[in-house]
């Protein structure tokens, strides 16, 4: 008999429900995976977006350099030749090519400092200065301001805009006030601020780059202010040229110059919605020219590749089974459809943008627009500029009759064939046209009429285009009147003039041929014998003859003007001279034009060498080097050939420079440039890159990157012995050395500009390694650098959010704390607890070491009054390790009474430890400042004692209070006799000068009685307690105590 269950039966579950359970777990665990997933997809792609931000960064930077090249080439023509004329300024900005290459570039100018006394004398100069543009200006200088300097815009290009510019005073502009003065007071390159110009439409903000021009002889000590090369550039060009760099088309840009309290927007994409609420972004900070810019970017696109994207998905397919796929396609169904809908919506938009971009440029052409119903005559719509052609307002023109403003007379011939085009395939007709104003006159427009419709299909609209030409009817109406004049005066030109009959008698010379040729009419009767003198060679003298006759012949067909050709002809005294010689045939006659351009030849070979050359050594200057970069890419990528470029900085060269004086310091520089040529094989470039930094771009005939690098590397030792050897320069032997980077390059894998900053970390390296170092260019070591750049990135930042906190080691004696070392620990918010070991010597490198410094001090005097309410810990002292460069700052006396002062701490309560190190540099103001701090009741210890410079002469003469025995040598106090007579020795020497001993590093009980035994009563380490948080540290006291 079987027992009953009394109560509700328990209902066991079934196959199904328990296939429901597992399923929803094994989905739980599924979204867990996920989930997980997707954060690391973040993660990968905050770190691509870094990428992105810092290639962008370097890109901007680059192109700013470019920039400043540009500025620095203006510069150094103008201050080897003070009074250029305008056609050369703006020839030398033509030779950078800066419209095609730098269309950003707004303009390029040079600004002059005029004292208030020499406006008027100035202003003759300036229309001087400028004769083609006084022609059509009246040039003075504007505004009229006060002041006893001025800041006249002397040089400009582009030459369309120079008429309102020149003679400009740029202190009427207020946004250029500050970094014109700032140019006075330094050498280098100086950023504004980006502002508004006055001229430029809506695409009007931009930023100047400036350099001070001083001139370049003689040379002294410091040449007077001239004034400033400027370089405008607009911010939304600068956006647009970063258009090809690398990821640019991935993300939305932002550049912002922060170097102000409010940061200012230079310029930056136009972010989406969705873009600006992402959590990912980006910022690189840019230092150029005494300015800081922020370059910030967020994605535009997701980074990761579609594999990457569908891994969560993947791992919730594989961890759901067959019922997830189901989900996961209808999943994948709705965010097709979902996608369907935005590309939908996206055409819309973009069918939205592209018919009012069409209505903006129909509005805004500069050409009178208008649609005409073919059938009717009406006009369908017209643009404001054919409305202000023909008198009316844009809104008149609209519905009446296209024929109106015709004249009959022409009416009846432009019916036909608007007829014609209207029924035939024709697709537009062009004319010359009269039209009548609206108050009776004529305007003459250049007309084009074509119809809208597409092939096959009868056109019941056109589209009419006017450009006003009237100005230039009236213009060549006006030149005919003048021609009678013109040719009357021809005689009193400076070039030369022939009036020759036919046969070849010279009826007519002026005296300007007789000047450049040297022949008279008795020497030269005929053009004959005046070719055969100037002209010796008969071959070249026949070809000269068939040239010109067939040029006369195509004249005399034409409109009677001979063709300009540029011949070389020898005068009677000998000398060669360059010519261009052109005609008229006017009655029968030539009348025959010379133009001696000999002296403008040579000033545009002069110019183009200066253009890419510097002027002091004869190198490739910037601008020919990145020509000459980019020119060895190509012949690498297309011989299959390896290339390496050097780049070497001389060692000691400012010193050089002020001992031996600037002339001994360029004669160093042209020497060190023919020794480097003497090196060279044809086709290789030497380049000024800087002071006295130098650039080498070489080729090789090996593509096996070992017999390269080696090839590399023993070039560049030879170099550097070259270069080592004295220099003779005002009967003195002078010595330099250099260090060397070296960078390969094969193919187009890298970019000029990348294989540059490639160049200049391994020389960053040569020069840490010392004089006569060479460096070859390592990805690893490029990453190391990058790690500690990042480092120091988080280092600045982590000082200014205070991310640090100080922790506290008791110091004891007889069983009590006595006293306390702070010790500073880092939390970095990602990476979390940062040894010192990694940021304590960085800081000390970078000089940050002193903000931190001033953090610690401030931060334990807080401490130290906090303490001085409580018994127990009212008593402690509190020791605070300096460093020697805080200590050199000359206010760190003043700090550490501010420090004092502010936090109420008693300064008997504060202890600075120095270290050996910090005495080997000035041991007169070390004991000074020492002795005034130790008079407000400061006291000092020496840590680390035995491992420096120990000396005796100086220690009797510290105001020390204690030395520290280093944790070196009590470590092995146990086991190394040496550790144990050196721990001996310092308890001894410590007690013989009257000094507290204390051991740092004490870790067992042995190593404190053998301390304690040799006279040491005084311990730090772990045996007592590690380094604490200040409440830790509290509660130790306290639980010690009791």
């Amino acid at each position: 008999m079987t027992a009953k269950n009394h109560g509700r039966a328990t209902t066991p579950l079934s196959p199904k429900a328990i296939a429901a359970v597992v399923l929803v777990a094994g989905l739980g665990v599924t979204a867990a995976l996920v989930q997980r997933q997707k954060a690391a997809n973040l993660e990968v792609q905050q770190d691509r977006l870094q990428a992105i931000a810092e290639s962008l960064a370097s890109d901007i930077e680059q192109r700013v350099k470019a920039y400043a090249g540009i500025a620095a080439s203006t510069r150094d023509v103008i201050a080897a030749r003070p009074d250029l004329p305008a056609w050369m300024f703006r020839s030398i900005v033509d030779s950078h090519a800066v419209a095609d290459t730098f269309p950003e570039v707004r303009s390029v100018a040079f600004t002059r400092m005029v004292p208030d006394k020499d406006l008027a004398r100035y202003t003759d100069h300036l229309r001087q200065l400028h004769p083609r543009l006084s022609e059509t200006h009246t040039l003075s200088v504007h505004p009229q301001l006060p002041g006893e300097q001025h800041y006249i815009i002397e040089q400009f290009w582009p030459f369309k805009d120079a008429g309102q510019l020149v003679g400009l005073d740029t202190l009427s502009q207020p946004d250029n006030m500050e970094t014109i003065l700032r140019t006075t007071g330094t050498p280098g390159l100086v950023l504004s601020a980006p502002f508004e110009l006055l001229q430029g439409g809506q695409d009007r903000k931009a930023f100047v780059l400036r350099y001070a021009v001083h001139p370049s002889q003689p040379v002294a000590a410091a040449a007077p202010y001239l004034g400033s090369t400027v370089v405008t550039v607009s911010t939304s060009g600068l956006l647009h040229a970063t258009k090809t760099a690398s990821g640019r088309d991935k993300v939305f840009l932002r550049i912002e110059d922060v170097t102000a309290d409010a940061p200012v927007l230079l310029t930056g994409d136009a972010a989406t919605p969705r873009a600006m609420q992402s959590p990912l972004a980006a910022q690189v900070p840019l230092l150029m020219g005494g300015r800081r810019w922020l370059v910030s970017v967020t994605p535009a696109v997701s980074l990761l590749s579609s594999a990457e994207r569908s891994l969560p998905w993947w791992i919730g397919s594989a961890g759901a089974g067959l019922s997830l796929l189901l989900a996961f396609a209808a999943l994948g169904m709705l965010q097709r459809r979902q996608q369907s809908l935005l590309e939908l919506t996206s055409a819309r938009a973009t069918l939205r943008q592209r018919e009012l971009m069409l209505k903006r440029v129909f509005e805004q052409n500069i050409l009178g627009v208008a649609v005409i119903d073919m059938g009717s005559g009406a006009v369908v719509e017209a643009n404001a500029r054919l409305a202000d052609i023909l008198g009316y307002r844009g809104e008149q023109l609209t519905g009446q009759s296209y024929w109106r403003w015709h004249y009959h007379p022409d009416t009846v011939q432009e019916q036909k064939e608007f007829l014609a085009l209207h029924e035939s395939d024709a697709t537009s007709m062009r004319i010359d046209k009269r039209l009548r104003h609206n108050d009776g006159s004529e305007v003459w427009v250049d007309l084009t009429i074509s119809p809208l419709a597409e092939p096959g299909e009868t056109p019941t609209q056109a589209i009419c285009i006017a450009q006003d030409i009237t100005a230039r009817r009236q213009m060549a109406r006006q030149l005919q009147r003048n021609e009678a004049l013109q040719r009357s005066i021809l005689n009193h030109l400076p070039i030369a003039i022939l009036l020759v009959r036919p046969g070849g008698e010279i009826e007519y010379r002026n005296k300007a041929f007789v000047r450049i040729t040297g022949y008279t009419q008795e020497e030269a009767p005929t053009t004959d014998a005046w070719l055969a003198m100037a002209v010796p060679d008969v071959g070249t003298r026949a070809q000269i003859r068939a040239d010109w006759d067939a040029r006369v012949l195509q004249a005399t067909a034409g409109d009677g003007l001979i063709e300009a050709r540029e011949y070389v002809i020898r005068r009677a005294n000998g000398d060669l001279r360059t010519v261009t010689a052109s005609g008229v045939i006017a009655a029968g006659r030539e009348m025959i034009l010379l133009d001696d351009i000999t002296d403008s030849k040579q000033a545009q070979t002069e110019i183009r060498y200066l253009a890419s050359h510097d002027p002091l050594t004869g190198a490739a200057n910037r601008s020919a080097l990145t020509q000459a970069l980019q020119d060895a890419l190509r012949v690498s990528e297309r011989a299959g050939t390896a290339g390496m470029v050097l780049m070497l900085d001389l060692d000691g060269f400012k010193a050089l420079n002020e001992t031996a004086g600037h002339q001994a310091g360029d004669e160093m520089l042209r020497q060190a440039v023919a020794r480097m040529r003497a090196m060279l094989k044809s086709g290789d470039t030497v380049a000024r890159h800087g002071d006295d930094t130098f650039v080498l771009v070489m080729q090789t005939e090996t593509a096996l990157e070992p017999a390269t690098r080696d090839h590399a590397t023993t070039f560049a030792q030879h170099l550097l012995a070259a270069l080592a050897r004295p220099s003779t320069i005002g009967g003195q032997a002078l010595h330099t050395s250099a260090c060397i980077g070296i960078a390969l390059f094969m193919g187009m894998r890298e970019s000029a500009d990348e294989l540059l900053k490639q160049a200049d970390m391994a020389l960053s390296q040569a020069k840490q390694a010392g004089p006569g170092s060479l460096r070859m260019y390592s990805q690893v070591e490029h990453e190391k650098l990058q790690k500690r750049a990042s480092l120091v990135r988080d280092l600045r930042a982590a000082i200014e959010e205070q991310q640090f906190e100080l922790y506290y080691q008791p110091q004891i004696r007889a069983g009590a704390v006595i006293g306390a070392e702070a010790l500073v620990r880092w939390h970095h918010p990602r990476d979390g607890f940062v040894s010192p070991a990694q940021f304590i010597a960085l800081a000390e490198e970078t000089g940050l070491i002193v903000q931190l410094g001033e953090w610690v001090l401030g931060s334990a005097c807080r401490v130290l009054a906090r303490w001085n309410t409580d018994p127990l810990l009212k008593g402690i002292k509190l020791a605070v390790n300096v460093s020697p460069r805080q200590f050199y700052q000359e206010q760190f006396t003043g700090t550490v009474l501010a420090a004092l002062s502010t936090s109420g701490a008693d300064a008997r309560r504060l202890e600075l430890e120095l270290t050996e190190g910090l005495l080997l540099q000035d041991v007169e103001g070390t004991i000074a400042k020492m002795g005034e701090l130790r008079g407000y009741g400061v006291s000092f210890s020496l840590d680390d004692f035995g491992t420096g410079y120990s000396s005796l002469a100086y220690l009797k003469r510290l105001p020390l209070d204690k030395l520290k025995i280093d944790q070196s040598f009590v470590r092995d106090v146990l086991v190394d006799d040496n550790d144990a007579a050196i721990a001996r020795t310092i308890v001894s020497l410590g007690n013989t000068l009257g000094l507290t001993t204390i051991a740092e590093g004490v870790e067992t009980e042995e190593q404190k009685r053998f301390l304690l035994h040799n006279g040491c009563d005084t311990w730090q380490g772990y045996l007592f307690s590690k380094p604490l948080p200040a409440a830790d540290f509290e509660r130790f006291v306290h639980t010690l105590a009791t």
